[in-house]
């Protein structure tokens, strides 16, 4: 994903904290990056310790030394920081809850983005790097004698990490990473109750459905609502992959869209400041599914290991499962889309090299839905088999985690307790939509944490 240069009013740098930034000096507004105008301000704020320094290198008698300072701070700044903190930058930790912005923000694609935060090692580097940065001027005006100019060399690199360390909560630049901040009041107020998702009365719904257990392999998803975009990458992906449909216009002003996989926007606050957050939305391969029960053909079914199955040479098109369905996720060919739309022209040839030909091209009549990737499912167990092993849900990803360029999407085996995606999908911030419906489903969303200062909560 590409670096954002723009200023970003929705707060996208710091997962999803829009408000302003309390405790903040250069600027109050969340940003991606420094303007020109807080650059000139961090650039003063840095000549408060570098021109005592200077000063007092020259006057000691060592400003043969400061060509050597000002090199070894270019090979930090240029290299050796970069390398550490935009691998990570712009990601936050906080006692063991992590925030990670979405984007590489403000950093140069040199090294892999690495969602992770700051090791012990590399702190370490850091900390040598900044002591020999600041103590090169303060050391050698010492013993060149110059004690008022090291005192005040000393003074200002104090007053530097003060007020930087006020300011980088609303800034995704490099050396933000450094102080592993973020906005005090998202901190406190998750840290003082993480679990307050799981509280209060949860009414469920009886179900007409036997309890079944999945003591094997079994598929599931978790979605990070703080770092998704609403970018619709996720939504292009499926449809390349998923052999979609382009329907035109006409077709989706009549309710008649092909999409497995939507972006839902919720909005709140004023009409003229709304509060956007985006939800993808998809089948959520239900454990007690109530479209597999309407089926009259059982065309829509339920697989050992967790999926929400479709058949399509079993579907008469009665459209049960998709009244059913209470996520609307399921899609219907009311026509041959690929002849219907502008006279065929997706019937041409060319248009066979596009497809893929691991999924199925559906006719009309048939209804369909979001498979979790069945395909690729497919090729990883026949991949595990040839291998004499069994299949694991890392094996996996599906094409909607593979586009998104914030990870946040996450596919893998619910029961797998060794695996990164376990902890996804038991996060304390995890909750299943309708989840009162009691249908169980397999997808988990993360909730989404704001920066609401206590005067607009």
């Amino acid at each position: 994903m590409n670096p954002v240069d723009h200023d970003n009013p929705n707060g996208i740098c710091t997962s999803g904290h829009e408000s302003n930034c309390t405790g903040c000096t250069i600027s109050g507004k969340l940003k991606c990056r420094l303007d020109v105008v807080e650059w000139l301000k961090f650039i003063l704020l840095f000549s408060v310790f570098l021109v005592p320094g200077l000063i007092g290198m020259y006057h000691g008698g060592y400003s043969n030394q400061i060509g050597w300072m000002f090199a070894f701070w270019i090979f930090f700044f240029g290299f050796w920081e970069i390398k550490i903190l935009c691998s990570h930058c712009p990601y936050y930790a906080k006692e063991g809850y992590l925030l990670e912005c979405p984007a590489n923000n403000g950093c140069p694609k040199l090294w892999k983005y690495n969602p992770a935060p700051i090791n012990r090692w590399e702190k370490f580097q850091l900390v040598i790097g900044f002591s020999i940065l600041f103590g090169y001027p303060i050391y050698f005006s010492i013993i060149g004698e110059q004690y008022l100019w090291a005192g005040l060399a000393a003074l200002g690199t104090i007053v530097f990490f003060v007020i930087l360390g006020r300011n980088t909560c609303s800034k995704c630049v490099n050396f933000s990473c450094l102080f592993n901040r973020v906005p005090k009041e998202v901190v406190d107020e998750y840290l003082k109750n993480p679990h307050f998702i799981s509280e209060g009365e949860h009414q469920e719904m009886e179900s007409v459905n036997p309890q079944i257990e999945y003591p094997g392999l079994k598929w599931g998803m978790s979605i990070d609502l703080n770092k998704c975009l609403g970018c619709n990458d996720c939504v292009v992906a499926c449809n390349v992959e998923n052999n979609v449909p382009v329907v035109g216009k006409e077709q989706v002003e009549k309710g008649r869209e092909m999409h497995w996989l939507r972006i839902d926007r919720y909005y709140s606050g004023t009409a003229e400041d709304p509060v956007v957050v985006n939800q993808p939305m998809l089948c959520q391969h239900c454990d007690q599914a109530p479209c597999e029960n309407v089926c009259p053909v059982v065309a829509t079914n339920h697989s050992p290991d967790g999926l929400n199955q479709m058949v399509y040479n079993r579907c008469v098109g009665t459209r049960y499962c998709s009244n059913n369905c209470p996520y609307k996720v399921r899609r219907f060919n009311f026509y041959n889309f690929r002849d219907h739309f502008r006279d065929g022209y997706q019937e041409e040839p060319v248009f066979a090299l596009l497809q893929n030909p691991e999924v199925t091209v559906r006719s009309r009549g048939v209804m369909e839905k979001c498979t979790f990737c069945i395909q690729r499912i497919s090729e990883a167990r026949s991949d595990a088999t040839a291998e004499g092993r069994e299949i694991k849900g890392s094996d996996v990803t599906t094409a909607c985690q593979d586009a998104c360029g914030t990870n946040a999407i996450k596919f893998g085996d619910i029961n797998d307790e060794q695996s990164e995606f376990y902890n996804y999908r038991n996060h304390e911030l995890g909750y299943y939509v309708l989840e009162e419906l009691n249908i169980k489903p397999n997808v988990t969303y993360l909730a989404k944490l704001r920066n609401t200062p206590p005067e607009e909560s």
